[in-house]
């Protein structure tokens, strides 16, 4: 019976770290969703990275049952995530809008739910707390050292990452990292998410004395600030800031001022030399960080002759002068140099007859605040006539100035002669680019909810209803509320955002008790998780990121790590 009895707790062992093993496998996959679907199933396109969380739920479930292992259900955020779920099912019904877009975000959040779970339900020590940190770190560190390539425009990197966005993100010229993920703010929130938990495993490190590898997780956590800051979000050099600055001051109070708490200096400082070298060699970076959108960044101010002459067809030089009244040097090389053109134009009317005028290119990079001569190259329409002349900067492959500000320097043009090869195109001119800045989402969601208080205009549907109160005609359908509180309330209603508002106090609520038991030997681990959980919350109040498949999981993951440390802290 005894022989038997061994068998059975060996097996049990062996099923429960097979599961454990998906989990880890959950964790390194993450960051690694290829946008093509690979599988159909029932009308759901999965992903690599969905089919990886069906399969390692799946395999939790069914070797739990096999096993006949009692999976406990019981933890802190299951009756306010449970609640939220049935309120976000209920707004999904009655959404009047894509409320198959709704659903699917409910099967999200519960796929996340299901994550917390098997998270809570696997980490039951110190040694499988232990385990979930250097995987985090090695799939945050591979992440970042693909954006570092990114951003130094390595090719075969560019070419390799094109499965994982739809096109890359530039501002003002400047390539924005994204990695292996869809958006750079994305990619943001996923370092800083390892970044947190990175802190607590070279805690761990360091005070096991183990040097070599507290080297070698001090560099990592080093490539992946630098990861954070090559996606040029805000918010990211924000949150490790905050990051830095709270778990010193957690581990401070705990341990004084020990080795540990200066290696946690040593980082900051580091980190911070990154910025430093961010600003320094990057004028685009600074602007970034100081402004909330480019509005401002694109203006020129043409001086230009008010009238000309020309023959149909003529090729003329006509000098005019151009200073750069924006923000963002005017840089005459690489793939998106600036170039002077123009457009020929109705003579009353704002269509352009011909809108593709020839480039002329500047002598030098043109700083914000000069102003240059330009010997400009134009091209006569091939039909006489009276037409206006309209002076812009292009920027190839990104942008025309009259984008981004009116044209405003015309020059009138009268075309004599007998009529030249070619035909006129008349196309309208493209309107100016609607930016939507964060105050104007934040009010624009209040108004939403002030019009659907109870359940809200439906789990993910802000992002197709937002420019019908703003009065656009076509906006961006990728765009949230940029806040991912605002985001539960004005989805679901006041009902679902109080349910969110209580899930998360009950998540931080599992903290201030797990710091309230937690030992030295688990310290360290307190100290990732609470700085990971720290930059979901603060970053939360600037950007939505429960919407994406690799940072939910990563979110969830973490939740439910803070929720598995306080249980098995409690029954030691």
């Amino acid at each position: 019976m005894a022989g038997t009895s061994a068998t059975s707790s060996a097996r049990t062992f062996a099923r429960s770290d097979l599961s454990y093993l998906g989990l880890l496998v959950l964790i390194v996959a993450a960051p690694f969703e290829r946008l093509k679907p690979v599988l159909s199933v029932l009308g759901l396109e999965l992903t690599t990275l969905e089919l990886v969380l069906s399969a390692a739920l799946l395999l939790w479930l069914i070797l739990a049952v096999i096993g006949r292992r009692q999976l406990s259900f019981k933890s802190p955020i299951s009756w306010p995530s449970l609640l939220l779920l049935v309120v976000m099912l209920l707004s999904s019904g009655i959404a009047a809008t894509h409320p198959g877009e709704a659903f699917r975000l409910c099967g999200r959040f519960a796929a996340g739910i299901s994550v917390y779970f098997l998270v809570f339900n696997e980490i039951k020590s110190h040694g499988r707390m232990l385990a979930i940190f250097p995987a985090v770190v090695f799939a945050g560190t591979l992440v970042a050292v693909l954006g570092i390539l990114e951003y130094l425009r390595a090719a075969w990197v560019l070419e390799w990452l094109a499965a994982f966005k739809t096109h890359p993100v530039y501002l003002g010229g400047q390539l924005r990292a994204s990695s292996t993920l869809q958006y750079p703010t994305i990619t943001s929130m996923y370092l800083e998410i390892t970044f947190g938990l990175g802190m607590g495993l070279l805690l761990f490190l360091l005070a096991r004395s183990r040097v070599r590898l507290t080297t070698l997780v001090f560099l990592c956590l080093l490539l992946i600030g630098e990861g954070i800051i090559i996606t040029q979000t805000r918010g990211g050099v924000l949150i490790i800031i905050i990051q830095l600055i709270a778990i010193g001051g957690l581990y401070a109070v705990k341990r004084g001022l020990d080795r540990g708490f200066w290696v946690l200096v040593a980082l900051a400082l580091s980190v911070a030399g990154l910025v430093g070298h961010m600003l320094v060699h990057n004028h685009l970076y600074w602007l970034r960080l100081t402004t909330s959108t480019q509005e401002g960044w694109y203006r020129a101010q043409f001086k230009a002759p008010p009238f000309i002459e020309l023959a149909p067809g003529e090729l003329k030089q006509v000098e005019i002068t151009v200073t750069n009244a924006g923000r963002v040097p005017w840089h005459i090389d690489g793939e998106s140099p600036f170039h002077v053109s123009y457009h020929w134009l109705h003579p009353e009317e704002n269509v352009a007859l011909v809108f593709e005028g020839l480039r002329t290119a500047f002598s030098h990079q043109v700083q914000p605040g000069e102003r240059i001569k330009v010997q400009a190259r134009v091209l006569a329409p091939p039909q006489p006539g009276r037409y206006r002349l309209a002076w812009d900067l292009v920027q190839e492959n990104r942008l025309w100035f009259s984008t981004e500000e009116p044209l405003e320097a015309y020059s009138e043009a009268t075309i004599d002669g007998p009529p030249a090869k070619g035909e006129l195109q008349p196309v309208p001119l493209p309107g100016l680019r609607f930016r939507v800045g964060r105050m104007t989402l934040w009010s624009t969601a209040a108004r939403m909810l002030w019009s659907h208080p109870l359940l809200g205009v439906g789990p993910d549907n802000f992002r197709f209803l937002y420019g019908r109160y703003l009065d656009l005609e076509t906006w961006d359908y990728s765009l949230h509320s940029n806040n991912m509180y605002l985001q539960f309330f004005v989805g679901t209603g006041i009902l679902g955002g109080i349910l969110f508002l209580w899930l998360c106090i009950r998540i931080l609520g599992t903290l201030k008790q797990a710091w309230q038991q937690v030992e030295d030997r688990d310290f360290p681990f307190f100290l990732g998780v609470a700085a990971a959980v720290l930059a979901t919350a603060v970053h939360g109040l600037f950007d939505y990121f429960l919407g994406f498949t690799s940072t939910y999981i990563m979110i969830w993951i973490t939740w439910g790590a803070a929720g598995a440390l306080f249980s098995y802290l409690k029954q030691e």
